[in-house]
């Protein structure tokens, strides 16, 4: 099989259209690259623009889906050989596409790592191969990266300047509340195509992948999720509703499917913030959506979408340590902590006023951190209390000012 031949037959296939130039770049180092994300995200389409992007800048790369027949079954050291008649000589960029159908993935991938010629990036299909599983196969060769739905500052690569810039922005924002970042949906505006999408991550990725017996109490506990996300939850709360409709499920038949949803990249479940792991696991959870399109099939609330972009943001900027606060009659939305130690507190309030102010002000003394940030609706202010500073910033402009995490 000729690589370039397949590489070129593969960029010329993209459909560039309608490009949005993503964030977050697929280019591997010296460890393999594990490209990670849900279903649909756009995998593939990221790793063949770095492809390009390398072969125009004069780099050696290739593509290659290993779930061709005749890749799907080649050894290793054979396809190093076809690698080589391509590029004879120099370090070669490999992108290899739905890993996990190539029969013995994990050793032949460990194996072109330790030969040093090759820089490596993959992905796999989200029904096949976890992201869970990689740390264990490829045995401290590799690094991952997380590919969400596009994100706001993504979609809207724009100085806001005037009142038009601003009508704009917002008109903008309210769509992705709506419609989110998923590319197929945002072509199309169509709620039958969140619908469908869900329907086959919940099928092929979560029951077909993990042989889900009682679908019927799966799909039940997913819709309660699309009714309550963004909101504390308690693991004996949902067992309870589930069996109040004649479910029979345990609490941790109840907590491995959660887990379920989250090895699909569908939710994310943040931990209340506590310096001890027994406080964590025993306080309620909040749990949000993959993107916030998927809030049409469950309960649309506007001030709960807001909190989950925002914390889909949280997750883009920082990957993990993102927790909620509560202690007593005190609740904020994120602590973001580093080594355990809070770094960030955000608060999401559509309308913020004093009350508001005063606690995020309590929290911050507790937790002694000097600076705070709520993130608004539209209103913007700073407020001083001491040494302390809270300041308001409206959502539009806390997902696009890069590197203003605060």
């Amino acid at each position: 099989m000729d690589l370039m031949e397949v590489t070129m037959e593969y960029l010329n296939a993209l459909n560039v259209g309608r490009l949005i130039e993503r964030d977050v770049r697929v280019r591997p180092g010296e460890d393999i690259l594990a490209v990670i994300g849900p279903r649909r995200v756009g995998k593939t389409f990221s790793m063949l623009l770095e492809v390009r992007r390398l072969l125009k800048s004069g780099e050696k790369a290739i593509y290659a889906p290993m779930d061709e027949p005749k890749l799907s079954t080649i050894d290793k050291r054979d396809f190093a050989a076809e690698v080589r008649k391509v590029y004879p000589e120099g370090r070669v960029y490999l992108f290899l596409d739905e890993v996990q159908e190539w029969v013995g993935w994990d050793a032949n991938l460990r194996w072109l790592h330790d030969v040093r010629d090759f820089r490596i990036a993959v992905s796999g299909s989200s029904s096949t191969l976890l992201a869970s599983e990689i740390p264990t196969r490829l045995r401290g060769r590799y690094v991952s990266r997380i590919l969400l739905p596009i994100s706001f500052s993504e979609m809207t690569r724009s100085n806001v300047e005037t009142f038009r810039d601003r009508g704009r922005i917002l008109r903008a924002l309210e769509d992705y509340l709506k419609w989110g970042g998923f590319p197929e949906v945002l072509l199309t505006r169509s709620r039958e195509k969140i619908y469908s999408l869900f329907e086959t991550i919940f099928y092929r990725d979560i029951v077909d992948r993990f042989r889900i017996r009682n679908r019927i109490a799966l799909k039940m506990l997913t819709s309660y999720i699309l009714e309550n996300y963004a909101l504390p939850m308690s693991y004996r709360r949902i067992l309870n509703s589930l069996r109040g409709f004649g479910l029979d499920i345990e609490l941790g038949t109840l907590i491995q499917y959660v887990s379920h949803l989250q090895d699909a990249l569908m939710v994310f479940v943040v931990e209340a913030y506590a310096p001890s792991w027994r406080r964590r696991m025993v306080s309620p959870k909040k749990v949000y959506l993959v993107d916030p399109s998927l809030a049409q099939l469950g309960e649309w609330r506007k001030p709960q979408i807001v909190e989950n972009v925002v914390y889909l943001e949280l997750l883009r900027r920082y990957r993990d340590g993102i927790y909620y606060y509560k202690r007593n009659d005190l609740e904020v939305d994120f602590v973001v902590a580093r080594m355990g130690k809070p770094e960030l507190l955000i608060e999401v309030c559509m309308e913020p006023d004093n009350t508001h102010v005063k606690k995020l002000l309590r929290a911050m003394e507790r937790l002694s951190l000097k600076r705070g940030t709520m993130v608004s609706w539209g209103e913007e202010d700073e407020y001083l209390k001491g040494d302390r500073v809270v300041k308001i910033v409206p959502l539009w402009k806390w997902l696009t000012e890069k590197g203003n995490f605060s």
